[in-house]
């Protein structure tokens, strides 16, 4: 059994996320959300919207969505390493 450092210490911070990209993400979400509704629906008719266009416009508001996060993402990785070089006294 490994036993952690005894210096190490849990830190709670609250990351902050950019406003705009957190509400372009939140409306990619309720497009996606959307058209996995419509697909699943009984009014979904497959002459009227053809599926293959459906399914491609499904996966790229899913790429947004991954993409999106990735942005996120490493926006908070880098708030993370500042908040550790700071609590270490180096140069933020």
């Amino acid at each position: 059994m490994m036993n952690t450092n005894p210096k190490t210490e849990i830190i709670f911070a609250n990351f902050k996320i950019d406003e705009q990209l957190s509400d372009i993400l939140l409306v990619a979400t309720d497009l996606y959300s959307r058209l996995d509704s419509l697909i699943d629906s009984q009014k979904y008719n497959h002459e009227e919207y053809p599926g293959k266009e459906i399914d491609e416009l499904f996966d790229e508001v899913g790429n947004i969505m991954c993409k999106l996060g990735d942005v996120i993402g490493h926006d908070i990785a880098l708030q993370a390493f500042d908040l550790c070089k700071n609590k270490e006294g180096g140069e933020a």
